[in-house]
């Protein structure tokens, strides 16, 4: 991944340092799309109420999909973002089994991940200079991930996320000339809901099959730092969410449990003026 980000750094100067910079009037585009293909460096762990780790998972995730700006209208800087992306993957698991007497033993298999995530929000472009744009950006975000623990093992289980997002924050743009700009977008996510079912009893486990929790929320961070050039478009980001144990239900519970997201976006912008 390190390779992955010193190669994308080099490219985003030699885009911009390519790049002949024009004065005036600033750009706008009405309409931005971007089909995007995301390559996801997942950890995800877990830990007890003393803060000692518990599992740790890990590995790579590949993610599809699209995102868009559009403008209300050519005289008013008014627009709304949506996105929508899948993604799927299996990773590393490091944890343990736990026993019939109690005791626990280390445990190393996969997990398979598989989610949607889509956004919608509602911002404004200032034009601060010509070619510099400050953008506060307020909306929702949802997301809904089957995180399928031994990848259909025997001693595995299917977890079911259901996340609802205040997204808030601000985008901040510097436009060389029409096909050409770099961006830095900083935004907080709090959840306003989240929900997990677990379902023990499926692969014969003898647990309950309807386990609901409730992890409790605290305000994530997303940061994104790209460029896009005559269309093409280059951006890394990092996501990162804590969630705080939940309330027992039938004897089980969520330990507090984070999640971190270092991510590389490749897509393509198409653009109405």
């Amino acid at each position: 991944m390190k390779h992955l980000i010193y190669a994308g750094s080099l490219i985003i100067l030699l885009i911009l340092a390519c790049n002949d910079l024009v004065w005036g009037q600033p750009f706008k585009n009405l309409v931005e799309i971007t089909p995007q293909f995301t390559l996801k460096s997942f950890l995800w762990g877990e830990y007890n109420d003393n803060s000692v780790q518990l599992l740790e998972e890990k590995g790579l995730l590949y993610s599809g999909g699209i995102t868009s700006k559009i403008k209300f209208s050519r005289s008013f800087d008014l627009f709304t973002k949506f996105d929508a992306h899948y993604y799927s993957g299996l990773i590393d698991y490091d944890g343990f089994l736990q026993n019939p007497d109690g005791t626990t033993e280390p445990y190393k298999s996969k997990t398979g991940y598989e989610g949607l995530e889509a956004i919608l929000n509602f911002g404004y472009d200032i034009y601060a200079a010509d070619q510099f744009i400050i953008a506060p950006e307020l909306g929702f975000q949802y997301e809904y991930w089957n995180r399928d623990i031994d990848n259909g093992g025997q001693y595995g289980y299917d977890e079911v996320y259901n996340l609802l997002f205040i997204d808030f924050g601000c985008n901040f743009i510097y436009q060389f000339s029409r096909p050409a700009k770099i961006f830095l977008n900083i935004l907080g996510e709090y959840p306003l809901l989240i929900t997990e079912s677990i379902d023990l009893a499926s692969r014969g486990q003898g647990g309950p099959a309807d386990i609901n929790l409730e992890p409790q929320s605290n305000i994530g961070l997303n940061i994104e730092l790209g460029a896009t050039t005559y269309g093409a478009f280059l951006s890394f980001y990092l996501d990162y969410l804590l969630f705080s144990k939940s309330a027992f239900d039938q004897g089980y519970h969520q330990p507090e449990s984070d999640r971190t997201v270092v991510g590389m976006k490749l897509g393509y912008t198409f653009s109405i003026n």
